[in-house]
This record gives C-alpha cells, sequence and structure tokens, in this order.
C-alpha cells in the first residue's frame, strides 16, 4: 500500500519529465543579478582545451562563440584563490589549506577574434559578502560590432588547498568553475560546453559525462550543458554497484575502499576489520534508500527521464560533507568516520542523501528548464531537501496513505527532533541545522552572494503557510512540479513577495529581543497576553514563533516579522508561566549583533542547564607514579554567560578536594558560552595529603575561602594558535592539621600567558606566573617549582618554598605528514593529527624547606600532542611530554633523570 502511495505523489515529476519543457517567460527572462544589466551579448558555445601536470599547473583557452555587442562578464572563480578566505580562523585554517595559506592568481589573457583586448577586472573587497575570497572576480571584456569569437587563455599553479579547486598532495580536485564562465548578473548562462582535458603521464583524470577515464598521457572530452567537473590523482580506483530497480552506483575514489567480508563468509573470514571505515558498503546503502525513492516513478508506468545512476566521488573536502557539481555527488572522503550508531550516523546519511536527491533531480532536463536559470540552484534543493524528509518518513513506514505521506509537512515528531534537537553531541559539525551557514561558500551556485539553500527555505515556507497550505506546496513541488515561485504565488498570494526576502536572509545578521509582556484578564475569564517583540540588526522578514507556557497548557502564535518590532496576542485559560521567543531555535540569530548569547533575551526566564563539564583533566606522572585529575562542573541558566556556579573538583600529590565558587562574567563574550573576563569569590575543602615532601610530615583538612579574577582572549582551547590570558587568585585557609594543632595561610599568586602564532601550523606560547605563602604552611600548601604547569622537568615535591617565580617558553609545530590523518582506533575515535612540541623553562624558589634563600631551576623537554575526536565528533587531545631537569641539589641525585607526564589538556 505504501509503495503505491508514493506512485500518487511521484508521478508528477514523470509527467513533467516526459513532456516538453517549458518555455521560460518574459519575467523570468528579466531575472537579473545585482552585478550588471542585460547582456548584450549572447554566448552561442565554448570551447576549452586545456592540460594539467603533475605538479599542479593548469593551462588552457577558452573560446566564446558570440553574437551582439558590448561588455562580455566572466566569471573567474579561481579568483578566490588568490587569498586567504575572511571566514577562516585559527580552527577552520585546518579546513582550508593542508599546510600553510598558499594563495595563487590566475594569469588571464584575452583576444577579440585574433586581436588581442585588454580586459578588466571587477572584485569586492576581501570580507565583503560579495567578497574576492567567496566570489572570485568577473573580467569585462569589451566585444565590438561584428565579433564572432572572444578567446582568453589562462594559467595558475593550483594551491594546495581542500575543497572544490586545489590540490592535496598529488591530488587534484577541479570540481568548480576551473575557466571563466559567461555570467549575467549573478546567474551562469546557459551555452553549450565542449571541454577536452589532458592530463601528464603518471596522472588518471575522471569527468562525468563518459564511461572512460585516462591515465598517462590522456585527452578526456566532455559536451555538457554546464561547466565540466573533474577530479585527478595518481590513481583513481572506479566502483560500480547495482541498486534497486535498475538504478545503479559509481563512486571513483583517489585510493582503494575496503570492502566488507562477503554475507556467506563464515568463521574468521565473516569478522570485520574494526580499524576500516567501509565507506562503499554505506555509500551503497544510502543509496539504495534514494534508489527506492526515486523508483516509484517507474512503478507509475513511464520511462523516468531522471539518471539512473548516481555518480559519487571522494574528494578531500572539509568543509563540505556532501554537495554537487554538474553529473557528480560530491562527498568528502572522512563521510562516515563517525561512531556507527544509527543515531549518529544518520547526520552523514542525510547529507549524502540530499546530495543524491539533487543530482537526479538535476539531471532531469525538463526540471532543470522548468524554473529560470536564476532560482535553479536553491529550488533544486529544495526538493531535495523535501525528498529527503519524505524519504524519512517512508524509511519509518509512518505513512499508509498518499494523504499522510504528506500530512507530515505541517509537523512530522520524527524529521522535528532529528533537525531540530539532535540528540547526538557536537551535531552542529555536520549539521546545522535550517540555517547551513556555510561561511567559505565553496559551491559555485551560492559563491557570488549568499543566499538561502533549500532547507532554510523549506522551513520558512512550513512556518509561514500553516499544515494545509504547506502540504498544497510540497505537492506542488513534487507531484504538480510547478516553479517554486509560480507554486507558492498560487498556494499563498500574499507570501509570494516574501520569497526573496527568504532567499536574501542568508545575508543578514538580526538578535531577537523579548521587549515585554502585558498581562490583563479577561471579562469572560482567561488572560491576555500581548508579547513585543524586537528584531535587531539588519532587515530580515520572516515568521517569528512565540511560545506562551501557562497553567493548563503551552499557546503558541507566529509574528511575520513585518518591521523592526512587532506584537503577538496570546491568550489563555490559566495564568502565565513564561514567553519564548524561537522556541524550537529554528532562526538564526547572531552573538555579534547581540553582543551577547543571541538567545539571552529570547525568553522571560530560562530554565536552569544540566550541569556542564567546563573542563576535564586526567593526567599522569610516569616518573612519580602518581595522579593529577580535575573535573570542572558549571551551572547555570540556559545562555545565560554572567552568572555561573562553579564546582571544581581535583587530586594531585599535595591535596585532594574541592572548590565551590561563584562566578560572574564582565567584559565582551569571547564566545557563546563564555565572557572575555570574570571575578570568582568561592570556599574550598580538601585533604592536605601527609608525607608530600617527607614521609614524616603531617597532613591535614584545609578550609578557607578565596577570590579570584581573570581575563582571556583564547579561544580554541584544545590548540590556541593567539591570543592571551592572566589569572589572579587570593586565598586564605585554616588548617586541622592531623597532629592534633591549627594553621592559618594566606596565598596570593599570579599567572599569565600569551600565544602567538608560526604560520597555520605552529604557535609559540611564553607562560610566566608567581606564587607566595604567608603564615604556618603545611609542605603541601607551599609553592613548588614541579608540576603539570609548571616547570614539568621537576617533581611536585622536589623544590618547595615561601614563594616562587617560574617562565616557560614552548613552541609546537605540525609537520605536513602528520597533519590531515583519519587514524581508526576501533570507531572509538579518530586520530586527526600529530603536533610535536620542545620546551624550555626556568624558575627560582625563595626561602626553600631545605635551609637555602634562593634555590634555581631549569628545564628543556620535548612533547607529542595527538589530536582526535571522540567518536568521529568530538574534538580532544591527548599530551605526552618528557622533561629533563638541568639544575638539581645533591639531595635530588636518586631522582629519575627524566620526567614524563601524559594529560589530556595543553600547556598554556
Amino acid at each position: 500500500m505504501r509503495r503505491r502511495s508514493w506512485v500518487v505523489v511521484l508521478v508528477g515529476i514523470c509527467v513533467v519529465c516526459a513532456g516538453p519543457a517549458r518555455a521560460q517567460t518574459a519575467t523570468e527572462n528579466d531575472a537579473v543579478g545585482a552585478r550588471g544589466d542585460h547582456a548584450a551579448v549572447t554566448v552561442r558555445s565554448i570551447d576549452v582545451v586545456a592540460r594539467v601536470d603533475r605538479r599542479g599547473a593548469l593551462r588552457g583557452r577558452a573560446r566564446y562563440s558570440v553574437e551582439g555587442a558590448g561588455p562580455l562578464r566572466l566569471w573567474v572563480y579561481a579568483d578566490r584563490l588568490a587569498v586567504a578566505p575572511s571566514a577562516m580562523d585559527q580552527r577552520s585554517s585546518r579546513w582550508v589549506f593542508p599546510r600553510e595559506v598558499d594563495t595563487r592568481e590566475m594569469d588571464v589573457a584575452s583576444s577579440v577574434d585574433g586581436v588581442a583586448a585588454e580586459p578588466r577586472w571587477e572584485r569586492a573587497p576581501v570580507g565583503d559578502p560579495r567578497g574576492r575570497d567567496v566570489a572570485g572576480g568577473d573580467l569585462i571584456v569589451a566585444v565590438p560590432p561584428g565579433a564572432r569569437v572572444v578567446e582568453v587563455r589562462f594559467s595558475m599553479a593550483l594551491p594546495e588547498r581542500y575543497g572544490r579547486l586545489g590540490r592535496v598532495g598529488r591530488r587534484v580536485t577541479m570540481t568548480g568553475p576551473w575557466y571563466p564562465l559567461p555570467v549575467e548578473g549573478d546567474t551562469i548562462r546557459d551555452t553549450r560546453h565542449r571541454v577536452s582535458v589532458t592530463v601528464a603521464d603518471g596522472l588518471e583524470a575522471f569527468a562525468p559525462g563518459g564511461a572512460e577515464s585516462g591515465r598517462g598521457v590522456t585527452t578526456l572530452r566532455r559536451v555538457s550543458d554546464e561547466f565540466v567537473p573533474l577530479v585527478i590523482a595518481p590513481r583513481l580506483h572506479r566502483y560500480e554497484r547495482a541498486l534497486p530497480d535498475g538504478h545503479r552506483l559509481v563512486v571513483v575514489s583517489p585510493r582503494a575502499l575496503a570492502e566488507p567480508p562477503p554475507a556467506d563468509a563464515t568463521g574468521v573470514t565473516s569478522i570485520r576489520d574494526l580499524t576500516e571505515v567501509y565507506v562503499l558498503e554505506q555509500l551503497e546503502r544510502v543509496a539504495s534508500d534514494a534508489a527506492r525513492t526515486l523508483a516509484m516513478l517507474r512503478e507509475a508506468g513511464c520511462a523516468t527521464p531522471i539518471e539512473s545512476s548516481f555518480v559519487v566521488a571522494l574528494v578531500p573536502s572539509r568543509t563540505e560533507l556532501a554537495s554537487t557539481a554538474p553529473g557528480l555527488t560530491l562527498v568528502s572522503d572522512r563521510a562516515f568516520q563517525i561512531f556507527p550508531h544509527e543515531a549518529a550516523r544518520s547526520f552523514h546519511d542525510r547529507a549524502v542523501r540530499r546530495a543524491l536527491f539533487r543530482q537526479a533531480l538535476a539531471s532531469c532536463p525538463a526540471t532543470a528548464a522548468l524554473e529560470p536559470p536564476d532560482d535553479r540552484a536553491w529550488s533544486t534543493d529544495l526538493r531535495a531537501a523535501l525528498l529527503a524528509d519524505l524519504d524519512e518518513v517512508r524509511r519509518q513506514g509512518r505513512a499508509q496513505s498518499a494523504r499522510e505521506l504528506l500530512g507530515w509537512a505541517g509537523f512530522h515528531p520524527a524529521i522535528d527532533q532529528l533537525l531540530y534537537a539532535p540528540q547526538t553531541a557536537f551535531p552542529d559539525v555536520y549539521f546545522a541545522g535550517i540555517v547551513e551557514p556555510d561561511p567559505f561558500r565553496d559551491d559555485p551556485a551560492y559563491a557570488r552572494r549568499p543566499r538561502s539553500k533549500g532547507r532554510r527555505i523549506l522551513e520558512m515556507a512550513r512556518d509561514a503557510l500553516g499544515d494545509e497550505r504547506f502540504a498544497s506546496f510540497s505537492e506542488a513541488l513534487l507531484q504538480r512540479v510547478e516553479p517554486a515561485r509560480q507554486a507558492l504565488a498560487r498556494v499563498a498570494p500574499e507570501m509570494a513577495s516574501r520569497l526573496d526576502e527568504w532567499l536574501g536572509a542568508a545575508g543578514t545578521e538580526v538578535n531577537y529581543v523579548l521587549v515585554g509582556v502585558e498581562t490583563s484578564s479577561r471579562p469572560e475569564g482567561g488572560y491576555r497576553h500581548r508579547i513585543r517583540i524586537r528584531r535587531d540588526g539588519d532587515p530580515r522578514r520572516e515568521p517569528v514563533e512565540v511560545r506562551v507556557r501557562a497553567r493548563g497548557g503551552d499557546v503558541s502564535a507566529l509574528w511575520d516579522g513585518a518591521g523592526a518590532e512587532g506584537v503577538v496576542e496570546v491568550e489563555t485559560e490559566g495564568r502565565l508561566r513564561d514567553v519564548l521567543v524561537d522556541p524550537r531555535g529554528r532562526l538564526a540569530q547572531s552573538d555579534e549583533v547581540a553582543r551577547d548569547h543571541p538567545r539571552a533575551d529570547d525568553a522571560t526566564r530560562h530554565p536552569w542547564r544540566p550541569p556542564v563539564v567546563q573542563s576535564f583533566n586526567l593526567a599522569v606522572g610516569a616518573t612519580e607514579r602518581v595522579l593529577v585529575g580535575l573535573l570542572d562542573v558549571a551551572m547555570r541558566r540556559q545562555y545565560d554567560t554572567e552568572d555561573t556556579i562553579g564546582l571544581r573538583l581535583s587530586t594531585d600529590p599535595r591535596s585532594t578536594g574541592g572548590l565551590l565558587r561563584w562566578v560572574r562574567g564582565l567584559g565582551a563574550p569571547r564566545d557563546t558560552n563564555v565572557r572575555r573576563g570574570f571575578i570568582a569569590p568561592g570556599i574550598y575543602f580538601d585533604r592536605l595529603h601527609g608525607g608530600f615532601a617527607r614521609d614524616d610530615e603531617p597532613g591535614g583538612f584545609r578550609l578557607g575561602a578565596q577570590l579570584a579574577a581573570g581575563w582571556s582572549s583564547l579561544r580554541w582551547f584544545l590548540d590556541p594558535r593567539h591570543g592571551g590570558a592572566a589569572w589572579a587568585s587570593l586565598a586564605s585557609s585554616l588548617v586541622f592539621r592531623d597532629d592534633g594543632t591549627r594553621s592559618w595561610t594566606l596565598s596570593p599568586s599570579i599567572r599569565a600567558n600569551l600565544t602567538r602564532p608560526l604560520g597555520l601550523r605552529g604557535a609559540i606560547v611564553v607562560a610566566a606566573g608567581a606564587a607566595g605563602v604567608i603564615g604556618e604552611p603545611l609542605p603541601g600548601e607551599r609553592p613548588g617549582l614541579g608540576g603539570r604547569f609548571l616547570l614539568r622537568g621537576y617533581q611536585n615535591a622536589e623544590v618547595l618554598g615561601r614563594a616562587r617565580a617560574f617562565a616557560v617558553v614552548e613552541g609546537r609545530f605540525t609537520p605536513t605528514a602528520f597533519g590531515d590523518l583519519d587514524l581508526n582506533l576501533a570507531h572509538l575515535a579518530w586520530v586527526r593529527e600529530l603536533q610535536l612540541a620542545a620546551f624550555v623553562g626556568a624558575g627560582v624558589v625563595f626561602a626553600a624547606t631545605d635551609g637555602r634563600d634562593v634555590v634555581a631551576g631549569a628545564e628543556v623537554g620535548v612533547g607529542l600532542r595527538a589530536h582526535f575526536e571522540y567518536g568521529g565528533v568530538q574534538p580532544a587531545v591527548l599530551v605526552f611530554d618528557l622533561a629533563v631537569p638541568l639544575i638539581r641539589g645533591e639531595d635530588a641525585r636518586n631522582l629519575p633523570p627524566i620526567t614524563t607526564l601524559i594529560a589530556f589538556e595543553q600547556y598554556f
């Protein structure tokens, strides 16, 4: 019954795709982007001849058959490679460049009918929404009357860079426009592309549209209606799999893909390798689901024109998990490197499945011709997102009729849970909700201007239209296969003008503020609430959900987003409890506009969050055979960065205990979770270990109060590349000693560090500090030179005194060979990077316990930092340090000459 229902839903695609393409209307032909008026020059075809050598150098020429006269605008996507992305930060630089920043310019020379013509460049500044770093540049060639051929010769050495255009080792990716494309406004013109590419000896190339690939000095020739993407490597492995209902899967990979044991294997041969990710098996599973969905067209009794093959290329991408190029589905070579649990893996599945649907829809000529060129990218992605959601329902077996199948449109719990309340840790690494911010905009469809993608348009329509009209809109997209604009205008005429606002929402930054709530009693009983909402930042009209929680039940309403401020009225039977703006977190809000967490001002009150682990560190002093542990737990209201209750539990050779403190955040936000500064009064209780320095020394129980303050600009704490921090504290404590006596101490301390980058792969850290103690301290209260965050070459109790000062300089560097790893540790963790470290330190202790007035110390050491991801998702670091003390007294002769430390936190 369910399969027949799918035929009803999808048969419309078959009808339209099998029929003739609809001619564009005058209105559609008038759709021009913001970069120019109508082009007076028509481009009939493009003939490209190019060569790629073994070092990734690209040379070629493109000939444009033209008619008419005037300026010809050619988009040079490759011009974006001449600058570093403005969106890149100290963490995401790893996703852009394999080593250091590598920028290359494309050299171009143009001629018209064989006569040299000096072109003119148009570029927007780096950092602009249309900046050179994302949109590249436009080459303007003047075409005189009667001209027939414009020729552009181009050359560039492709940079070492992940993504659509670059090289990683000897792998070359050219899945973005690698030759200049004619554009009108922001839209790539429709024209015929005839492309011939020669690759050097020792390389193999693949391009969609043909069965062959080339190895050695080989030329690939393709004819297409879009630019021709290429993948090149020393060896390309090609795999083909039969899918349900006659579909096929073709996978092209630069390295051999492991295959699982056959289904009929027994004994030892049936055991799976826990260090392997069977990517081919996962792609076949996901593509089979997509094929079953698309195969419903064939059941309708028509020969579907949707491409029966999914062509997948595994590419070295670190910003796009799955996307498309003409004729290709691009999947990152990091896909499915995640803990193999269905809930976690579903994020990868959905991204890949949606890309497959997008490829299948784009391959249908009539579906593509249905939309004007300016609308094709987002409307195709809109339908792909809709198909991905329908496929989710189909696979769960929730729909028993055609009406039920489309009935999910208003609200389907399974879809809603997956999209807006995922249970997997850090899902934004792979799935950014409905917003899909895409700061690098590698996809050519979105590179020239920021534009909302299909998922965001789909969800905006869902919120604005309501269940019934959204179901009709979904039917129009899939069953009637109407142009998206026309479908929206027919279903909701008053919404048609908002579509461009929704598309432009991707380039805006706003913050919504719950201004106030006025409650009054109704004569007939119950309460009326007037809720005032304000939008700060850019103009952006979008539906804003408001949820009122009251005794007796919740009530939701929508503000249509018109104007900068609006009022929503809601009636409830019971008294008001609280009000929430955007309760499901579906809107993109800016922390820069809010100057705080953007959700902090969205509710009358926020609930307490579950305890958050702010810091966890486990270090082993292998030389001393001691364990150092730290667990710092914070309790605060959701989205609150000002007030926190913290509980810090720790153990080390000196003491074991806890610190309870109130932390007040100060200054500007460092990120959406913490502010730059803080002040924190607190109380602590711990056990001072007896025999810390000598076996005959007593221990005791310590009770004290502490006042601490600090400032930090460090953001990526696992491996900061720039920034600084400083802390200071003053503690007063009373100790009840094991021998029955009591003692009092006052302990001031200060510490600071500064981190500066050495390119993208290295950093130098300078840390210094001082501490002292006044009163009658036990050995465990005396400052010393040795410790995890002091001089690592010395043992904790080796040099103690009344006061201490120290300084350490540490350099960190990641060799290229260790900078992009995928070492699978039984699917529990993936090692991504191995970092080397070297450090020197020096310090001095005053009024030492051995009677000396001043004791100096110095050390040298080396270390290894293994950066890894728990389950392929959560980043972490494992630190190994070996340190050698350079200055030691006579009483330290029996101590080991090398100190070994293992920890889960950087030294900074």
